[in-house]
């Protein structure tokens, strides 16, 4: 779970877009504590989406 936070906070500080991606590192930083509770339809949902979008994150951040 650290790598991935690291991946994102490194995703954060580079990024000019405001998309899904950059909502997705938002959400994931703001649930953290309880992130693995949520499952990929229940992040989807609240971030308007679909879980396709975050799996291609996941991609690029090489997960």
């Amino acid at each position: 779970m650290n790598i991935l936070l690291s991946r994102i906070l490194k995703y954060l500080n580079g990024t000019l877009f405001l998309d899904d991606a950059y909502r997705f590192c938002v959400f994931f930083i703001l649930h953290y504590q309880d992130f693995d509770s949520y499952t990929i339809e229940d992040i989807a949902g609240e971030l308007q989406t679909t879980p396709e979008s975050i799996l291609n994150f996941f991609k690029i951040l090489r997960f």
